[in-house]
């Protein structure tokens, strides 16, 4: 009762401070009253957030959407105020979340590219997508250590835009992707490689199969899973019956072998509370994992699910847009966007609800590879990136209901020329911001001591 009080306080301050502009305000302090869900969710959330911001500069522009959009409210008012070029945006456009994924076909044979992550899923002006993109470009290419002037960085944001137009239009050729884009060839080389068997022991193992208590790679630990309580364990399993009897479309759900509840229980192997260490947008949220034994129609192999709290979208958060989560929540607005902003969708994703929280729900699975600033090795490389995430950002735009000619009237060029030197700028303007703020934060004798508690945790265990 007493954490629900201090949480409800915390909520009550953001509300408060959310209004107030972010000049001189304290990053972690301005970072914490834009996530007062974070509030609710134990010792270890605070700690564990501010340890993947510290990991460095591209990871806290990852993790700081929401600080991100506090930039926006003070930049970018005219994008805002035109309603008119509203579209469906991902929100959360930078390398991490474009990759492949598996399509509704048969698994491991439907691989299919594009934006992933909806996570961040809003109503906005369709530049807000692309600001976000180019911020992520100069971020990516610092931590690639790729020298990039001001003239070549111009060049790579017109790539985008143009790479954008024609998407959003409808005018550029789809699929192929590896073969059109240098940059994609080790990445789908990679997801078509993988079998869930081959996977599914990165993370559990033993017989019958449990999850492993963590997962280390280089020395470093990337997962740590923690089993559930026996009343924890029987809440996860009611979840994911909500989310294959009502979170899912009725041609999804005769995929499941289940017929009923009692059928699900005798699958689950095994059901953990899951820390991903590298993740910086989502950590502290709650998040699970369930392994299930032979749960497909069309398959023997073992299945994991995924399980993701959904609070409202950073960009709202930031008071820059409004809530717009529907009738079903935001755990099934989200699921709704994997499906109405790529084609085909992503398989297997669907919602619950587990209390008073809103889950997303999907596969981890072998199918799933994304972009990362590794992929930046060069001015060439950060042109062929930019071509991508113009592509991908526009199609998805153009799935979400955006049409027409983006520049109308007979002046495109001057007006695409308009919009990449506003994204320049304004890019330039959002990368120094962070790149202030991450040196604060890091500087912070509380951000030290946030995570020192996290690599004791991370060392010792709980």
């Amino acid at each position: 009762m007493r954490g629900n009080f201090v949480g409800l306080l915390l909520v009550g301050a953001w509300l408060v401070t959310s209004k107030q502009s972010a000049r001189g305000a304290e990053p972690l302090h301005e970072i914490q009253a834009l996530n007062p869900h974070l509030a609710f969710h134990g010792d270890m959330a605070w700690p564990m957030k501010v340890h993947s911001l510290l990991k460095n500069e591209y990871n806290f522009f990852r993790g700081t959407a929401d600080l991100f959009y506090r930039f926006c409210g003070e930049h970018c008012a005219d994008w805002i105020s035109a309603r008119g070029k509203w579209v469906s945006l991902h929100g959360d456009v930078h390398l991490g979340n474009i990759g492949t994924y598996q399509g509704p076909g048969a698994p491991g044979e439907d691989i299919h590219f594009g934006l992933v992550d909806f996570d961040e899923a809003v109503r906005g002006p369709y530049e807000l997508d692309l600001l976000r993109a180019t911020t992520a470009l100069r971020f990516a290419a610092g931590a690639s250590e790729v020298k990039v002037s001001d003239e070549e960085m111009r060049q790579a944001i017109s790539t985008m835009v143009f790479a954008y137009v024609g998407a959003r239009e409808g005018k550029t050729a789809t699929g192929a992707w590896d073969e059109r884009h240098p940059c994609l060839k080790e990445l789908f080389k990679e997801a078509r490689s993988g079998t869930m068997k081959k996977y599914v022991k990165k993370y559990a193992e033993g017989d019958p199969l449990r999850f492993k208590s963590r997962r280390e790679s280089g020395g470093s630990v990337e997962d740590v899973m923690r089993p559930l309580t026996a009343e924890k364990r029987a809440a996860m399993i009611d979840a994911v019956w909500t989310y294959i009897e009502k979170g899912l479309s009725e041609a999804t759900r005769k995929r499941f072998r289940f017929k009923d509840h009692a059928e699900l229980q005798a699958a689950v192997l095994d059901a953990v509370d899951w820390t991903r260490v590298g993740s910086s947008g989502s950590q502290g949220l709650q998040k699970y994992l369930v392994l299930l034994a032979s749960p497909l129609v069309e398959s023997e192999d073992p299945l994991i699910l995924q399980l993701k709290e959904e609070p409202i979208p950073g960009a709202v958060r930031a008071r820059l847009l409004e809530a717009d989560s529907g009738s079903g929540g935001r755990g099934a607005f989200v699921a709704e966007a994997y499906q109405k902003l790529n084609d085909p969708t992503v398989w297997l994703i669907g919602h619950t609800q587990i209390g008073d929280k809103e889950f997303l729900v999907k596969t981890k699975d072998c199918w799933s590879e994304e972009l990362s600033s590794d992929d930046v090795k060069s001015v060439e490389s950060l042109n062929d990136v930019a071509a991508v995430m113009g592509e991908v950002i526009g199609r998805s735009h153009r799935l979400g209901g955006a049409r027409g000619n983006v520049f109308a009237g007979t002046d495109g060029g001057k007006q695409q020329w308009a919009l990449d030197r506003e994204l320049a700028d304004r890019s330039k303007a959002a990368h120094d911001y962070l790149h202030a703020a991450y040196e604060s934060l890091r500087e912070d004798p509380r951000s030290k001591e946030f995570r020192k508690k996290a690599e004791e945790w991370l060392k010792n265990g709980e």
